[in-house]
C-alpha cells in the first residue's frame, strides 16, 4: 500500500510539517499539497510547510487529509498541542 508520511518539527517560530510522498503519483501529491495549503499552511521549501499562527489549523489540515485518495501516516513523537490533545482523547480500545 502506498501512503504519504507526515512529520511535525517544532521550531522557535512554531511548527513545520514535513511530507514524504516518494512513492506517490504527481496528481496525488498535488491533492495532498492542496489540502495542506487550504488549511493555511505556507510552503517553506520542497516538502515542508510552516503552520499558521491559528492553533486549530493543524487539526483542520488533518481532517482535510481524510478526503485525499491515499492513506496518510503521521509520526506522533512531536505534535502541535491540538493534535496531541486529539490523540489523547482517542479511545484505542
Amino acid at each position: 500500500m502506498k501512503f504519504a508520511r507526515l512529520k511535525w518539527i517544532e521550531t522557535p517560530e512554531g511548527y513545520t510539517l514535513a511530507l514524504d510522498t516518494a512513492d506517490l503519483s504527481p496528481s496525488i501529491v498535488d491533492e495532498i499539497e492542496t489540502a495542506i495549503e487550504a488549511a493555511g499552511f505556507k510552503h517553506a521549501d520542497q516538502s515542508r510547510w510552516t503552520a499558521p499562527a491559528d492553533p486549530a489549523a493543524p487539526l483542520r489540515m488533518w481532517h482535510a487529509l481524510e478526503d485525499v485518495s491515499v492513506a496518510v501516516e503521521m509520526e506522533t513523537a512531536t505534535l502541535p498541542p491540538i493534535l496531541a490533545a486529539e490523540l489523547l482523547a482517542f479511545d484505542f480500545h
